[in-house]
């Protein structure tokens, strides 16, 4: 598999934020040895452009062109995010966490298991349908990658939108 960086312009195919190259020296600064085999660390790259994806109804604004592969770059309102390092950083985490055995479920596995049948908030209602006794795998955090997306979630004070300005 040729890995195809996105670069923040909305390049055709792309299915990553990071190079091989670039990520085996974000690993390599932080003390962990990725495969030396490229297929096993370009697997692992697009499970982490998953990982990354599957928290996509959390970030913030919107994707850039509606005809782009990947979660990234964004945009909200006039402010072009593009593909921010704190993206780049959390694909790294998560590849490495990868090489360090943590595993990292296919794309179509929901983000979070459905713990609550009902949920009411306000005037809201929410129902989950899984059925009893089904198997709903979770996805692991990972502590490194989860911060740095959190940079970029929707509605959480202080991060973004302080950061930007924005209110």
């Amino acid at each position: 598999m040729a890995i195809v960086v996105e670069d923040g312009t909305v390049v055709s195919g792309a299915n990553s934020y990071l190079s091989l190259t670039t990520v085996r020296a974000f690993a390599t600064a932080r003390g962990v040895t990725l495969s030396l085999t490229d297929a096993t660390v370009e697997v692992q790259l697009v499970k982490a452009v998953d990982y990354i994806a599957a928290r996509e109804a959390k970030f913030i604004g919107e994707r850039k062109s509606a005809s782009q592969a990947l979660t990234w770059p964004r945009v909200v309102g006039a402010t072009d995010l593009l593909v921010p390092q704190k993206i780049r950083d959390a694909q790294g985490f998560v590849v490495m966490a990868q090489a360090l055995g943590i595993e990292i479920p296919p794309l179509a596995d929901p983000v979070e298991p459905f713990a609550v049948k009902r949920e009411k908030v306000g005037p809201l209602e929410q129902e989950f349908a899984a059925p009893e006794g089904a198997a709903t795998p979770v996805w692991p955090k990972i502590a490194g990658a989860d911060d740095a997306l959190g940079f970029y979630y929707d509605g959480i004070p202080g991060l973004f939108y302080r950061f930007f300005g924005k209110t």
